[in-house]
């Protein structure tokens, strides 16, 4: 009988080592997953910010493309020789050999500038009469 007490007396006390380690363990795992669970929120977080940026470069890139295919096109007008005539027509005013210009002035250009002085000047004394009113 003694030493089935005895022998009980060994199992409790496994026992009771064995809970606090087992308590351990889990606290470890429970902290470890919460750790590997935050770390991927974070990391899937930081995947979407780099792919809506991975899409808003895609689209400048298809931007400048087309913009470089339309610089292309306009870079071959320069080496045709009738477009290069009609830039020297309109931007440098030259002209062939035979042709006549015609010079288009702007009447009145300079008779408009006084009308606008005039207009002030009444707008000016509409204020001072307006002030000498209220003293």
């Amino acid at each position: 009988m003694i030493t089935y007490f005895v022998k009980n007396k060994k199992r409790r006390k496994k026992s009771k080592v064995f809970w606090p380690g087992f308590l351990v363990f889990v606290l470890i795992l429970l902290g470890l997953i919460i750790f590997l669970g935050v770390s991927n929120w974070k990391v899937r977080k930081k995947r979407i910010t780099l792919e809506n940026q991975f899409q808003i470069l895609n689209q400048k890139i298809e931007k400048l493309e087309e913009e470089t295919q339309k610089l292309r096109e306009r870079s071959s007008l320069f080496k045709k020789k009738e477009y290069l005539e009609k830039v020297a027509r309109e931007i440098f005013n030259f002209k062939k050999p035979g042709e006549k210009v015609i010079v288009i002035k702007r009447e009145n250009f300079l008779a408009l500038e006084p009308e606008k002085e005039e207009k002030k000047l009444s707008i000016l004394e509409q204020w001072l009469n307006w002030i000498k009113k209220k003293l």
